[in-house]
């Protein structure tokens, strides 16, 4: 079962072509503590992401995955998250929808899913995983508006 855990809509100024060109690299480099990213083709790459779980810290292996690229329109992006030995498995799911504004502005809608094993870890881990992507839709926010 999916479940949204963020959503965030903003305007950057500049066109269409210069956002499409740049989200891929936004949406991994505005990831607060994404790390050790490496692609291993055209859509395929594994990274490390730094979480903070109360007074912890983990490094955390991930894969991701682009599940759709129509070029100026729309970016999706899978992440799938092993934690504990693969114990916990968390999915996330961001969708990227460029919107074409007036004299050379872009509108960027972003929505996040997340799907999780059980339920008990969608009670004990959904406040971390909405923070976390609240957090990463904020940082790709701010790498796409300095594109203006």
């Amino acid at each position: 079962m999916e479940i949204a855990v963020a959503e965030r809509e903003f305007t950057v100024e500049a066109p269409q072509q210069k956002v499409w060109d740049q989200l891929a690299r936004a949406s991994l480099n505005g990831v607060e503590g994404m790390e050790q990213i490496e692609f291993i083709d055209e859509e395929n790459f594994t990274a490390k992401v730094r979480l903070k779980l109360a007074f912890v810290s983990l490094s955390v292996p991930l894969k991701g995955k682009i599940l759709e690229a129509l070029p100026l329109e729309r970016l999706v992006v899978a992440l799938q998250e092993r934690v504990a030995g693969g114990i916990i498995e968390l999915k996330q799911k961001t969708a990227f929808t460029l919107i074409p504004e007036s004299e050379g502005r872009t509108k960027v809608v972003c929505k996040a899913v997340t799907e999780m094993s059980t339920a008990v870890l969608r009670w004990a881990l959904l406040w971390k995983v909405r923070s976390v992507a609240e957090k990463g839709l904020a940082g790709i926010e701010e790498q796409l508006k300095k594109l203006s």
